[in-house]
């Protein structure tokens, strides 16, 4: 028969025992209790970067719109500023081409569409005129760059195969503009062409006193 001592003894190791399988459980249940919440964290943060790239793929095509539309508005503003040019220093061109070629009155034209007789592309003139010796290129800018005085070399290059009427004839050239800085009014008298830019009487030559348009 156990003592009272032993019987002790092994009721203490039965509640430990006891214990120790409640704490494995409620351990097992923490344990799966914090199984889903990093299985829930998981989730949530997997659909957290599906967001953000989703986010990303999303600003991406904005910033794309966005560019595409102000680069769609720069050039319709930069085509409005051209024609705004064209309708403001064109119409003083046959006065401007009297003074440098007297003769018969010049025929003119706004923005001339013209095509080639040879590849029959077609190209738009600005502002060209010519009477019954010389024929004028002139190219009108709201904004005008050193590569224009290039564009209007190779278009001088090109003008006999657009115009019949510039055959058999001297062609000179001008470049007309809202304002031309003055280092471009050098380098294009050099190049012997007609400056003109916006001044007191509308559209004024800024070429120094003397200068003769080159024939081309």
């Amino acid at each position: 028969m156990a003592t009272p001592a032993v019987e002790h003894r092994v009721n203490e190791l039965q509640q430990a025992l006891l214990d120790l399988v409640h704490q494995n459980d409620r351990t097992a249940r923490s344990v799966e209790r914090l199984s889903s919440e990093m299985r829930e964290f998981k989730n949530e943060m997997l659909e957290f970067k599906n967001e953000m790239l989703e986010f990303k793929n999303e600003t991406r095509k904005a910033n794309a719109d966005l560019r595409d539309s102000l680069n769609r508005q720069s050039a319709e503003l930069s085509d409005a500023m051209g024609r705004l040019a064209e309708d403001i220093l064109g119409p003083s061109i046959p006065t401007l081409f009297k003074r440098f070629f007297p003769g018969e009155e010049p025929e003119f034209a706004m923005r001339a569409v013209k095509k080639h007789k040879i590849s029959g592309a077609r190209r738009e003139f600005d502002t060209p005129a010519w009477n019954d010796k010389v024929f004028l290129v002139s190219e009108a800018k709201s904004r005008l760059r050193p590569p224009d005085l290039d564009l209007l070399a190779e278009t001088i290059a090109e003008v006999r195969n657009f115009f019949p009427e510039a055959n058999g004839k001297k062609v000179c050239a001008a470049l007309a503009s809202l304002y031309i800085d003055p280092t471009l009014v050098t380098a294009g008298e050099r190049r012997g062409f007609i400056m003109i830019a916006l001044g007191n009487n509308l559209a004024e030559v800024m070429n120094s006193e003397g200068f003769i348009p080159a024939e081309f």
